[in-house]
C-alpha cells in the first residue's frame, strides 16, 4: 500500500500548471478558481503546511498589485479577469505569473507600542468585539509584502500574541484608519526583511520555505 504524502497548496498549484484541463477542465482561470476554493476546504485538515506567504493573502495582494476597479472584498478571480479584459485563457497565465511573484515577495514590518493615553477609540461607536479588541491592543504592527501596495494592520496584546488582522488598501488609508482610534505618533519602528520575516512566521505560526 502507497503512503499518502501530504503536499501543500503550492505543490499542488505547479500541478496544475503543467496540465490545467486535467484538474479544471480547461485553460481557462474561473474553473480553477472554483477548484481551488473546493479543494482547500476540503483538504485544510491534511494540506501541508505550504511556508511563507501564506496563500491566503493572495488575493488582497493581487489587488494592490493589479488596478482591477474592485475592491478589497473582490477575490483574486475578479482581479485579475478585470485587467485580463474577461480573457480566461490570458487570465490564468496571469494567475501563475503572479503567484510566482506572490511566492517571492518580501515582507516589511513597522510597528508602534500604543500606551493608555493613546487610546482615544471610546470617543466613537463600536461593536463589542472591536472594543475588547481595542482595549487589549498594546501594539500595533504595518505590514506589505513588497511589491504590492495593500498593507495589512495587526494589532497585538501585551504578550504580543494577534488580536485581530485586516487588509486595507495602501499606507496613507491604514495610519487614517489607525489614527481615528489611537493617537499614533508619526514615528514608526521599521523592521528589516529578514526581521520582519521571522516577526510574522511566528504571529501567524508559518514556517520558512527553505
Amino acid at each position: 500500500m502507497g503512503i499518502d504524502i501530504p503536499i501543500n497548496i503550492y505543490q499542488r498549484l505547479a500541478f496544475i500548471k503543467e496540465r490545467p484541463s486535467m484538474f479544471v477542465g480547461s485553460k481557462s482561470l474561473t474553473p480553477l478558481y472554483h477548484y481551488l476554493n473546493g479543494y482547500i476546504d476540503g483538504a485544510r485538515a491534511t494540506l501541508a503546511n505550504a511556508g511563507f506567504p501564506d496563500f491566503e493573502w493572495f488575493s488582497s495582494w493581487v489587488k494592490g498589485l493589479e488596478k482591477s476597479g474592485y475592491d478589497l472584498s473582490a477575490g483574486w478571480l475578479h482581479h485579475i479577469l478585470a485587467v485580463c479584459g474577461n480573457d480566461e485563457g490570458k487570465a490564468l497565465e496571469r494567475f501563475f505569473e503572479l503567484l510566482e511573484e506572490f511566492k517571492n515577495t518580501k515582507p516589511v514590518c513597522e510597528i508602534q507600542q500604543i500606551t493608555d493615553n493613546q487610546r482615544i477609540f471610546y470617543k466613537h461607536s463600536h461593536g463589542s468585539y472591536w472594543m475588547n479588541v481595542y482595549e487589549k491592543t498594546c501594539a500595533i504592527v504595518i505590514w506589505r509584502l513588497v511589491p504590492g501596495r495593500t498593507y495589512w494592520i495587526l494589532c497585538l496584546d501585551s504578550g504580543g500574541n494577534a488580536l485581530a488582522e485586516y487588509p486595507i488598501d495602501n499606507r496613507v488609508q491604514a495610519i487614517q484608519g489607525i489614527n481615528f482610534n489611537f493617537a499614533i505618533s508619526k514615528e514608526w519602528e521599521k523592521m528589516s526583511t529578514e526581521q520582519s520575516l521571522l516577526f510574522l512566521t511566528n504571529i501567524y505560526g508559518q514556517k520558512i520555505q527553505e
